[in-house]
């Protein structure tokens, strides 16, 4: 059997005795509860190998064991995983997030830790967008798996795990992503692949003063915003961004949507230039590499 893209609420997997090999990856199994049983997303007993790779278990439920996945008689290999949020009758910790004694676990996000073989495991908040949107309901469509900037598991999984073919994400966007504020933690040659079914894009925010006849939405320099404040209220309320990169130029408050500097920076970073459409260092007020900002 061979898995890709399984979306949020999909039906448990359930594989047992030899019924075939599993090769499951980009994919993502959210809110399944098996209710009066084992294995909430995932249940492989007496099977065949299984590979388990770039996938999110997140928030399922099993009323006894495994809450996320139960490995019985079996040795699957779990690989650039994240599997955080599920439960069990005894909680959320190691056994209910992955339970099986024979399970190789490697460079996976594991809510409290795994103690089993493998190599390259975290246990840290991977850091969702959101996991139960807006609407503060588990399992609607509007949850949110991506990862935000500062997550610990961007550019710390295993290059060589990645399916042959395999260039994108569960999203259909591009699998190997370079985030210029991540330390590399994984392994490979950057750009390193990151844990779960989602690839942090990252994203940068362009502001131009000089930018004409573009779309000016910061996509690009010849998109570019032609006012910082408005860039400013751009990345404050998007998570997805990271970096917001400013041409030489003069840039005012009263310029754009607002009296006033904006900014809610979640990790955003200001970068200025030392001349058009080249970033240096960083600046917030004053004359800095050819960024005046005025306050």
């Amino acid at each position: 059997i061979s898995v890709t893209g399984v979306q949020t609420c999909a039906l448990p997997i359930f594989l047992k005795n030899g019924a075939g090999s599993l090769k499951l990856t980009n994919s993502a199994f959210v809110n399944n509860v098996a209710s009066v049983s084992i294995g909430g997303a995932m249940r492989i007993v007496n099977a065949a190998p299984a590979t388990v790779s770039g996938c999110t278990f997140a928030l399922n439920f099993a009323a006894t064991n495994g809450g996320s996945m139960l490995i019985n008689n079996s040795n699957p290999l779990i690989t650039n995983c994240i599997s955080w949020g599920n439960s069990d009758d005894g909680g959320s910790d190691e056994s209910a997030q992955i339970f099986g004694a024979t399970v190789t676990v490697n460079y996976t996000n594991v809510q409290g830790g795994w103690s089993g073989a493998g190599v390259g495991n975290i246990s840290t908040d991977p850091l969702f967008a959101d996991s139960n949107g807006a609407d503060d309901i588990v399992g609607t469509e509007d949850d949110d798996l991506r990862l935000i900037s500062g997550s610990p598991s961007i550019d710390a999984a295993d290059n060589g795990i990645v399916p042959v073919g395999v260039v994108t994400d569960l999203e259909g966007k591009p699998r190997f992503v370079d985030d210029l504020l991540a330390t590399d933690t994984g392994v490979g040659t950057p750009p390193i692949v990151d844990m779960g079914a989602f690839e942090f894009q990252g994203s940068l925010l362009f502001v131009d003063a000089s930018a004409t006849g573009g779309a000016n939405d910061g996509s690009s320099w010849s998109d570019a915003y032609v006012s910082l404040q408005d860039a400013l209220l751009d990345a404050s309320s998007n998570s997805i961004v990271n970096q917001v990169w400013v041409a030489a130029g003069r840039y005012t408050p009263d310029q754009g949507g607002g009296q006033q500097w904006i900014w809610e920076a979640h990790g955003t970073q200001l970068i200025g230039s030392t001349g058009p459409r080249q970033p240096g260092a960083g600046c917030w007020r004053g004359t800095v590499h050819g960024v005046r900002v005025s306050t």
